[in-house]
């Protein structure tokens, strides 16, 4: 009983979101705690929106924990809600960041349908977590979850909505004089690629979570590096330490 009902996948994908996790949230308080010293709300919106990515990411480590201390699948209606509920908040605090850092002047005209379009998403998805859970996500194994129709469609939408908008930030930034931003726009946009390429675990292990081979875990945790990588470029992006952009400025010349 216990740890030994687990799947080699499902104990390597816990390891790395934990590492994840913690990364993550680390680099997410420093962002908050930043505001407090600069007084800039862009620091405080971008910290919160990495958090918000991040707690996605919890829900592995609670199920597998949860299966280790009380030896039985944790709920899993509670299960989908850590997993899924987060979602509409992180493309509000990210829309608003990108606001702040773009187009302040014009920060009422884009939050407004965003907002509005992001509430009716994320109540569509509390109603089916309450009614029709099976259309946002079903659970799989101890510590796994498989995204559903819904789930998917939202997260799609607002990860394209997030690249988008940093394509336009990058693009913006590239205009600068400034080598230091247009490296730390570059960042934020190696971020999102990362972490876009880290999805494709989803698919991956969906069709390999019942044939473990060593070559299966191998790919998983290219992955998971995706992911971690992605967390420390999305620090980058709002943290580039002098050491480093002297390197990487003075490697440019």
């Amino acid at each position: 009983m216990g740890i030994e009902e687990i799947s080699q996948i499902e104990l390597t994908i816990v390891f790395f979101d934990i590492i994840f996790v913690i990364i993550s949230t680390i680099i997410s308080i420093k962002t908050i705690l930043k505001y407090f010293g600069l007084r800039k709300k862009v620091f405080l919106t971008a910290g919160f929106t990495w958090l918000s990515l991040s707690t996605t990411y919890w829900s592995t480590s609670l199920a597998c924990f949860y299966h280790l201390l009380f030896e039985r699948p944790i709920n899993s209606q509670f299960y989908i809600v850590v997993n899924n509920v987060q979602t509409g908040f992180i493309l509000m605090f990210w829309i608003y960041t990108f606001c702040l850092l773009i187009y302040p002047e014009r920060k009422k005209a884009i939050l407004i349908p965003f907002f509005t379009i992001t509430i009716i998403l994320e109540t569509i998805l509390i109603v089916l977590i309450i009614v029709a859970p099976y259309y946002v996500a079903t659970t799989t194994g101890y510590c796994m979850i498989k995204p559903e129709i819904y789930s998917i469609i939202f997260k799609f939408f607002v990860l394209i909505v997030i690249f988008i908008s940093i394509v336009i930030f990058y693009r913006e930034s590239m205009k600068s004089e400034k080598p230091e931003i247009r490296w730390k726009a570059s960042f934020l946009l190696l971020a999102m690629i990362s972490y876009g390429i880290s999805l494709f675990e989803i698919v991956y292990v969906g069709f390999f979570i019942e044939s473990i081979t060593i070559i299966t875990l191998i790919v998983i945790i290219i992955f998971r590096f995706f992911l971690i990588s992605s967390a420390i470029e999305f620090y980058l992006g709002f943290f580039l330490p002098n050491k480093i952009a002297k390197w990487i400025i003075k490697e440019e010349e």
